[in-house]
């Protein structure tokens, strides 16, 4: 295996050297072969890297140069061919294929490429192999590109981003009108044409900078952070605390920013996430202790899986679980313990005690 590694990354080095030109001479001192060993090396960057290569002169004064720019060679040992396969074949075809088109073609030719037992070994498990990926809805499918190309620049970007609460009141709103124009219609009446009243305004375009990007329940988020922060009486507790997380399929329009910004050095994801149950982060509100107790009938399910990296776990006499987790906010974390129903109870905060308590109560008035 070791020999196969330093082989491709003899192809690469050499492939790249031969973009800028390089002298059949300067091939053999370089990497110390013979002749022989300099064509097939040359004719296995050509076959290997489908490099097209031109070469000009003669003898060892010939150059060799690569026309085909840069690309990616992917050598996966055969033991991880059919695991690769079924991973992109389920992540991109399920979800993600309008958005990580790269991925979902790159599946497509791990098959095209493969011999024929390999190859049979797939139809064999074809349909005994599943990664059951849940995806939620995508929304624009070139905004995920726009966000990558965006990171890799540095460049600033101006979005059109509708929040979950704003989506909730256009509903609202939306059904308050279609009762009101029933209403009216019951009454033989008619609603004025929207271009009888003002005009709309057009609503200004976020601009954002592009941290990160990361999946989680079901959906991809971004990290931004606003090039021209709006006013907040949020307390600041820390370097994330300016950093908002949007999830993409909410952003309707996204285009280049016309700047540059600084990318912090020290910014970290995992970090940045570290303070949230799963995606919400709650810079208005300090780390607290969440202490939950879990019955052992329930825990027996739920103790093999790490719900967050704070996350500590300690049997008691009785065989209760009780789990603890530094977190800050509440709003994700309340409703895993109400997914525990009765297998659940909140030891501390107090605070978190009785807003569980509070939607316990909501939920059971509505079954009477």
């Amino acid at each position: 295996m070791t020999r196969r590694l330093l082989g491709t990354q003899r192809l690469f080095d050499l492939e790249s050297r031969m973009r800028d030109g390089i002298t059949f001479a300067e091939i053999k001192s370089r990497y110390g072969i013979s002749d022989s060993a300099a064509h097939d090396l040359i004719a296995k960057v050509k076959r290997d890297l489908k490099a097209t290569i031109t070469v000009s002169g003669r003898g060892p004064n010939r150059t060799f140069r690569s026309e085909s720019g840069t690309r990616v060679a992917l050598e996966l040992p055969e033991e991880q061919v059919l695991p690769a396969y079924f991973l992109l074949r389920d992540a991109t075809e399920r979800m993600f294929a309008p958005v990580m088109s790269g991925a979902y073609t790159l599946g497509k030719r791990i098959r095209a490429h493969i011999g024929e037992d390999l190859d049979a070994q797939i139809k064999r498990l074809e349909h005994r192999i599943k990664l059951r990926f849940i995806g939620s809805r995508q929304g624009n499918p070139s905004v995920f590109g726009t966000f990558v190309k965006a990171m890799t620049g540095n460049r600033t970007l101006r979005i059109e981003y509708q929040s979950a609460r704003a989506q909730a009141g256009a509903v609202v709103a939306k059904a308050g009108a279609d009762l009101h124009a029933k209403a009216l219609a019951r009454m033989g009446e008619e609603l004025p044409h929207p271009s009888d009243g003002p005009a709309s305004k057009a609503v200004p375009l976020r601009h954002i900078e592009p941290y990160a990007v990361f999946y989680a329940r079901r959906a991809l988020y971004a990290i931004v952070r606003d090039v021209d922060p709006r006013p907040t009486r949020k307390r600041v507790t820390d370097g994330y605390s300016m950093l908002r997380t949007l999830k993409l399929s909410r952003i309707s329009q996204c285009v280049d920013g016309g700047q540059t910004f600084h990318m912090p050095e020290d910014f970290a994801i995992e970090e940045y996430l570290r303070d949230a149950w799963e995606v919400i982060r709650r810079d208005d509100t300090p780390r607290s202790t969440v202490v939950v107790d879990v019955q052992p009938e329930y825990a027996v399910n739920i103790s093999d899986t790490l719900w967050h990296v704070t996350q500590e776990r300690r049997v008691m006499a009785s065989g209760v679980h009780r789990f603890t987790f530094r977190v800050r906010g509440h709003d994700e974390l309340r409703f895993w313990i109400l997914w525990l129903g009765e297998g659940a109870t909140v030891v501390r905060p107090k605070s978190l005690r009785d807003e569980v308590r509070r939607l316990a109560m909501a939920i059971a008035a509505k079954y009477r």
